[in-house]
């Protein structure tokens, strides 16, 4: 079902409905051709489907047969990750109980996988399959890696697959994976809305703006003073439920806002296979310079 013509406004800012789209339908030419090369999202709707993963890891699986595995959470104020308070450590099975009671903390790894279980534990290897992602994506290699090897990280992108676990009410800070990969956001259970903007030169400044800003309300008038150009953006909307996966172009700016408990297992994939496009990530926030310092002190 395509719905990307599909406007609403909402306090000024226009969206676009994210073509929602079936492996049934829309091979890797097609893809390629209308998502992957221009940079638009899209929300997948049969590709984690078949995955062992999304039918085996509900709330009690997780506890019970995963239960020992060492995680590092984070606290929230007012449904943001508080930053300013360390992450705390604790076993998953006392993190999903927390959780479940309402308890305001989230699972959010910043660019260090030594945060992420999934790297300690095989139970979140075996039962996905990562290239399920080749049926997508184009046949290319840079330093002899395919564009999901994520071995290399830090040093090369992309950064390795994640699980997300938030509450209800919880709001993801707007930004853009620092590390220039595309991401396929799959969600295995609970429901969460989207918006999303393509990173322009003369959009840059407004998305700063508007990083700490709830986008699933309309704008308060407030901020249309301050920043005149809020007016003009023109983004995606999409929202995301169980077996359904989010396509995220690399640069694209998103907003996440947790409708429910939700886990999402997100993979990334290397965007570029040039030394010109890697110097600039070399640079960037998560470059080797900042990411390995923090790997080697957690």
């Amino acid at each position: 079902m395509a719905a990307g013509n599909t406007r609403r406004d909402q306090g000024n800012i226009r969206y676009r409905a994210v073509d929602v789209i079936s492996l049934k339908t829309c091979g890797k030419a097609a893809f390629r051709e209308r998502y992957l090369q221009p940079g638009i999202p899209c929300v997948i709707e049969d590709l984690v489907t078949e995955w062992s993963a999304f039918h085996k890891w509900d709330k009690d699986y997780l506890k019970q047969a995963c239960g020992e595995t060492r995680v590092f959470f984070h606290h929230e104020t007012e449904g943001r990750t508080d930053f300013a308070r360390p992450a705390t450590q604790t076993t998953l099975s006392d993190f999903m109980v927390r959780i479940e009671n309402g308890e305001p903390i989230r699972f959010f790894s910043p660019a260090h996988p030594v945060y992420d279980f999934v790297a300690d534990n095989p139970r979140f290897t075996d039962d996905v399959r990562l290239r399920t992602f080749d049926r997508l994506l184009p046949d290319s290699s840079f330093l002899g890696l395919d564009r999901l090897d994520s071995r290399f990280w830090p040093w090369l992108p992309p950064f390795p697959p994640q699980l997300y676990v938030a509450n209800t009410d919880s709001v993801s800070p707007g930004h853009y994976d620092q590390d220039l990969s595309h991401t396929f956001h799959c969600c295995f259970w609970g429901h969460k809305s989207i918006k999303l903007f393509a990173d322009d030169p003369w959009s840059r400044n407004a998305m700063r703006y508007l990083r700490d800003i709830d986008l699933s309300r309309s704008l308060d008038p407030i901020h249309l003073k301050r920043l005149p150009e809020l007016a003009a953006l023109d983004g995606w909307s999409a929202s995301l439920g169980p077996g359904q996966v989010l396509f995220i172009p690399s640069r694209m700016w998103h907003w996440f806002k947790y409708e429910t408990l939700s886990l999402a297992y997100v993979v990334r994939a290397r965007s570029f296979n040039s030394w010109r496009v890697y110097s600039e990530f070399a640079r960037g926030p998560q470059g080797p310079p900042n990411t390995f310092p923090v790997m080697v002190k957690v």
